[in-house]
């Protein structure tokens, strides 16, 4: 298992703070949901603005697709270092799935920021 005070190269640092950044975003989801779903219990609340099963269903398959392919990511760099970590993740950007391709792309833009920043020094 991947955690902060095992990882010495940047890259694994940059994989988990972009974990870390995506896991506190559905957290903040999932606050906001419990509060409509409490704001739902209400008896001053209308019929139309209530949190039905239905609605929550949609508003969670996006945050369970994320979550998902941050698994696979885990998944698939579990032992890797460096650019293997880069590798094992940009190969899910090949799947053909449009959502896989952009949420893979974000993650990859963060994850190589510190290979841009060493090659801009070494250019510079």
């Amino acid at each position: 298992m991947l955690t902060f005070t095992d990882c010495q190269c940047l890259v694994l640092q940059s994989f988990l703070g972009a974990l870390d950044e995506e896991l506190t975003n559905l957290y903040h989801l999932f606050g906001c949901l419990h509060e409509k779903l409490q704001h739902s219990f209400d008896v001053h609340c209308k019929t139309e603005e209530r949190m039905t099963l239905q609605r929550l269903a949609i508003w969670f398959e996006e945050p369970r697709r994320r979550l998902c392919l941050l698994d696979k990511f885990c998944r698939a760099v579990d032992g890797a270092r460096g650019g293997m970590i880069i590798s094992q993740i940009y190969k899910f950007c090949r799947s053909g799935n449009e959502f896989e391709y952009a949420f893979t792309e974000c993650i990859l833009n963060e994850i190589c920021r510190p290979i841009f920043d060493m090659v801009t020094k070494w250019i510079i």
